[in-house]
C-alpha cells in the first residue's frame, strides 16, 4: 500500500521556510535531510514521518497541527522575546 501524502503539508513548510527567509539549503541541513527530500517534501511528492514533522514544526517556530492542516494560523510554538527574557533572567 503506497503511502498517501498531503500536499498541504509541504505547501506550509514552504510558506513558513519563505517568512524566516531560510533556502531550502539551510533549513534540510538544520532538520539534517537531504535537499532532495526537502524539495519534494515542498512539492507534495514526498511524505514525512512524525519525527521530521516534529523536527522541522521546531525549526520553523510553529506546531505541527498547523503543518498538517488541522489549525488555520501558524501559532508560534513559543513567543521568542519572552523566551529570550526568561533565559536573561537571574
Amino acid at each position: 500500500m503506497a503511502t498517501r501524502v498531503n500536499p498541504e503539508i509541504g505547501e506550509r513548510v514552504m510558506v513558513c521556510r519563505h517568512r524566516l527567509r531560510l533556502s531550502q539549503q539551510e533549513l534540510a541541513k538544520q532538520a539534517q535531510m537531504s535537499t532532495t527530500s526537502l524539495n519534494r517534501l515542498e512539492l507534495g511528492h514526498h511524505s514525512v514521518s512524525a519525527e521530521r514533522l516534529a523536527v522541522l514544526a521546531t525549526l520553523l517556530n510553529v506546531r505541527a497541527d498547523y503543518l498538517c492542516g488541522f489549525i488555520p494560523f501558524p501559532l508560534p510554538l513559543r513567543d521568542r522575546a519572552a523566551a529570550v527574557a526568561a533565559e536573561q533572567a537571574p
